[in-house]
């Protein structure tokens, strides 16, 4: 009998990326985790429609924004800022994002990701090569040679979306 993992039913990836990423940054407990899992839930802009279809970028950055204010643990809060890479191909976003995480100290980011999967992911680490990441569906690394960006989508790629990266940072 095969396991079943999230998102084998259910499009919950960018919730779960969310939580992933404030997880990575603060090594929060289990109780704050799943606290802030219950938040977005709850929160007004979470349809029950995502459950099953997953959620775009728009509803993902109006959830983001609705829990902004409660992404606290101890002396440390979290920000999250959509941003938008203005890259072409799959070498250059790569660049881009190591170069955005260099730039901003105890920084993740959540991409969105088209084609082979339909995606939300946390990148904690990029190389010329690969992407690390904290993966709700199992994924630890993402390799470029895998990736483009493409106004169409290719079934065996991964098309990275420039206009779906988040930043996620940890402050005092």
């Amino acid at each position: 009998m095969s396991v079943r993992c999230q998102g084998f039913h259910d499009g919950l990836c960018g919730i779960y990326s969310v939580t992933n990423a404030f997880k990575h940054l603060t090594k929060c407990n289990q109780e704050a985790e799943i606290a802030l899992f219950k938040r977005m839930i709850d929160s007004d802009y979470f349809k029950k429609s995502c459950i099953y279809d997953g959620l775009s970028v728009k509803q993902l950055a109006d959830i983001i924004n609705d829990i902004q204010p409660y992404l606290t643990v101890g002396a440390y809060k979290v920000s999250i800022q959509q941003k938008n890479l203005d890259v072409e191909r799959s070498d250059s976003y790569f660049k881009t994002l190591k170069k955005l995480l260099e730039e901003n100290e105890n920084s993740v980011a959540i991409i969105g990701i088209e084609g082979k999967i339909n995606h939300w992911t946390v990148v904690y680490n990029v190389t010329d090569d690969q992407m690390q990441v904290a993966d709700s569906g199992g994924m630890k690394v993402i390799n470029r040679t895998f990736c483009i960006v493409s106004n169409r989508n290719i079934d065996n790629k991964y098309n990275l979306i420039p206009s779906e990266v988040f930043l996620v940072s940890k402050m005092k």
